[in-house]
């Protein structure tokens, strides 16, 4: 259904980790118009798929070579990348708090990990419920 490159389950919340690691060029660096649109778009894109796959989790949370455990209840999307990304504005859909973005470094996801609330989590429009069929058995979790 989806392939997910980490996935990590903390008090009841699944982060769905998608890791990017594209290179970045020195017309970016230089702030060039034209390179600066183009990262933009593909950091919205890496949001866009990762938002997309949560949402095919929440609502198969089982599949053919998955189940997400009845301990989880929400999927969070984000990415990480090797070099902190420019964003333009840090709107609410954009960020996982006040001042970590959505694709964010892995220093800045850990530290997110490790104080995150569950309450602030679940209130973002992009963290999705998971649906949860009534016939699912215990026995179906990995």
């Amino acid at each position: 259904m989806a392939q997910v490159d980490v996935s990590v389950g903390k008090d009841g919340v699944l982060f769905l980790i998608e890791c990017k690691a594209y290179s970045q060029n020195r017309k970016l660096s230089l702030g060039e118009t034209h390179a600066v649109k183009n990262r933009w778009k593909t950091v919205l894109d890496w949001i866009e798929e990762c938002k997309t796959k949560a949402m095919r989790i929440a609502s198969h949370p089982v599949g053919d070579n998955y189940v997400t455990p009845d301990t989880l209840s929400y999927i969070m999307p984000l990415v990480t990348t090797p070099f902190p990304e420019f964003f333009f504005q840090l709107t609410e859909d954009l960020t996982l708090d006040d001042k970590i973005p959505i694709v964010c470094t892995p220093s800045e996801l850990k530290e997110y990990l490790t104080s995150f609330s569950v309450g602030q989590a679940i209130s973002k429009s992009y963290v999705q419920p998971i649906h949860r069929s009534s016939t699912r058995t215990a026995e179906n979790d990995i």
